[in-house]
């Protein structure tokens, strides 16, 4: 068993279907309405169809080459010059679609964001605004930290400072309330 394309009357790809393995070349799908059922012709039967005739599309056993949209089957020129072109039989494939429409395939999303991308990439840009106001409030705070610690110790220092001048002005004041009390006729160098 082996897999083959199936197209349309026009020879567009419709979908892939299984077959024996000896099967080569193009032929007719036909509907039997007797038989309610889709018949596979063989080859000769091509060039047997006529106006009227059940054809409904055919399978196809050249391989479909890589890179096609939508591969188109050219149905008549294989009818007229499939001898002559047996060396490269994938050259009967062509892209079925426009330029105009692989475009439009092709487009990537990010060409032309929705309403919901862009609400979306706003969304993670005030996210991302918000982290960086975050971080630098958390290194505002440290540094407001840091300059209260500074402040205590000078504080603290400023009151060990104090608190020695104000021994030393207890000590001088009690120098000069000595000096002041010594009787008159007494060195006070001594």
């Amino acid at each position: 068993m082996k897999v083959v394309a199936r197209v349309n009357l026009e020879g567009l790809y419709v979908e892939d279907e299984i077959v024996e393995d000896e099967f080569s070349g193009v032929s007719p799908i036909a509907h039997h309405p007797i038989l309610s059922a889709n018949l596979i012709f063989d080859e000769s039967s091509l060039e047997e169809e006529g106006e009227g005739s059940n054809v409904m599309g055919y399978l196809v056993g050249i391989s479909v080459p890589p890179g096609l949209y939508k591969p188109r089957f050219d149905l008549e020129r294989w009818k007229h010059h499939k001898e002559s072109n047996l060396q490269n039989p994938t050259g009967y494939w062509s892209e079925g679609l426009t330029l105009e429409e692989i475009k439009v395939l092709t487009k990537s999303p990010e060409s032309d964001p929705t309403e919901l991308d862009r609400i979306g990439f706003s969304l993670v840009q005030r996210e991302l605004e918000a982290l960086e106001l975050r971080q630098q409030n958390e290194a505002l705070g440290a540094q407001i930290v840091e300059k209260e610690i500074q402040m205590m110790t000078m504080q603290a220092q400023n009151q060990a400072l104090g608190a020695s001048l104000v021994g030393f002005e207890l000590r001088l004041m009690s120098l000069e309330s000595d000096k002041n009390t010594q009787p008159e006729g007494v060195d006070k160098n001594v």
